[in-house]
């Protein structure tokens, strides 16, 4: 089965899909979040290149706050849906325009006929 087919047929599929592939962008951006540093030159003052590499640190923080605070908020909705993340990497084929799969938003229920329809389909 393909990843973008995981929540096919079920209540909701959009918002589902919506919250799997916003877990993926937190990832993904966590990912690109990299400190920079910058080297001081002979004829720069210390204290420039101090402040400077301070304001660095600041802004790779900021960045993991809005991160979290995004992941967290994603999170929650599928908390108070009644839903749990289920990873079914290994279960699925990749073919969303990412480096990571999709997870699969539902319940423990949801989730084991899913695993049930991928493994019957395959049988066939």
């Amino acid at each position: 089965m393909k990843n973008s087919e995981i929540h096919e047929g079920l209540p909701q599929k959009e918002i589902r899909d919506f919250l799997s592939m916003g877990i993926i962008k937190s990832y993904e951006a966590e990912s690109q979040n990299k400190k920079d540093y910058h080297i001081r030159s002979d004829d720069q003052d210390v204290w420039d290149a101090v402040i400077t590499n301070a304001k660095m640190e600041i802004k790779f923080y900021e960045t993991l706050i809005d991160i979290y605070s995004s992941r967290r908020a994603i999170l929650k909705l599928i908390e108070q849906n009644g839903w749990e993340e289920h990873d079914v990497s290994d279960d699925t084929y990749q073919d969303v325009s990412s480096t990571y799969w999709m997870n699969f938003v539902g319940t423990v229920d949801e989730h084991e006929a899913l695993l049930h329809e991928i493994y019957h389909q395959e049988k066939k």
